[in-house]
């Protein structure tokens, strides 16, 4: 999945330089990513918080995270859909 997001922002990154107010699109584009990588881990951490300790700790720490990311490329598609 990783592999599938990363050629994803690679391709609105090309798209993005194609615009009109390029720069401050790629700029705030970047910035959701980066920010995304920070939700999806906090995310994680909180969701699976009331299971530290327990055997099921990382499976639901894991779980949030995959829910995230097939959000997270939900939403990449539906940004490179727009340009079509």
């Amino acid at each position: 999945m990783q592999e599938y997001i990363n050629k994803l922002v690679l391709e609105l990154r090309l798209k993005f330089k194609e615009k009109e107010f390029a720069e401050i699109k790629l700029l705030l584009f970047n910035k959701t990513h980066d920010d995304w990588v920070i939700f999806k881990n906090s995310k994680a951490e909180l969701d699976s918080s009331e299971y530290l300790g327990l055997k099921s700790y990382k499976a639901v720490k894991a779980s949030s995270m995959l829910e995230s990311t097939k959000s997270y490329i939900k939403y990449l598609e539906s940004i490179r859909d727009s340009f079509k």
